[in-house]
């Protein structure tokens, strides 16, 4: 079963790199996403619930407002175009 949340863009690839993940939109530059965001980026298009990526991205990063982090990120991400929403994970700034 599939968690609720964004998905990486169709046509979107990514490709994990020493320190982190570069994303390589179809239509516009790449980019370089280091730790904690390549964590992030990885548990996404993985597709795990909500909760247990607050708790993964805690453990790597030491942070207690992971919550904030994520949907800051998910948030900027959706703009830029390279996640699509198809749940109810939270994208506030």
């Amino acid at each position: 079963m599939r968690a609720e949340g964004p998905v990486p863009a169709p046509g979107l690839s990514w490709c994990v790199e020493e320190g982190g993940v570069t994303i390589l939109p179809q239509d516009g530059p790449e980019a370089f996403l280091p730790y904690p965001e390549a964590a992030l980026w990885d548990f996404v298009a993985r597709n795990l619930p909500a909760e247990r990526v607050v708790r993964m991205l805690r453990a790597i990063s030491g942070e207690c407002e992971m919550e904030k982090f994520v949907g800051r990120t998910l948030g900027a991400w959706i703009e830029r175009g390279w996640l699509v929403e198809e749940g109810a994970w939270p994208t506030s700034r």
